[in-house]
């Protein structure tokens, strides 16, 4: 359903994930997720500090498919917008 574009605006902005990381002042491990799109969820607050970082809008670092689905990981539950 979602999908993080955090990587390639990383990319874009010719920088780091460290260097995001300090500049966004969130944890490295927090981007390294993101960037390999392994987190299906992120605080408002750390979405507004990347965001802020790269100079980007929020809605920039994530691409939404009405139509996929989302699994959680932890519990095995599938998502999708007709269940919702």
């Amino acid at each position: 359903m979602f999908k993080w574009n955090l990587k390639s605006a990383i990319e874009n902005k010719g920088i780091s994930q460290a260097e995001l990381a300090k500049k966004a002042k969130v944890s490295k491990n927090t981007i390294c997720v993101l960037c390999k799109s392994e987190s299906h969820s992120v605080s408002l607050r750390t979405l507004a500090k990347l965001s802020t970082a790269l100079e980007v809008e929020p809605w920039n670092l994530v691409d939404y498919n009405p139509n996929g689905t989302l699994k959680a990981p932890e519990k095995g539950i599938y998502w999708s917008k007709n269940s919702m």
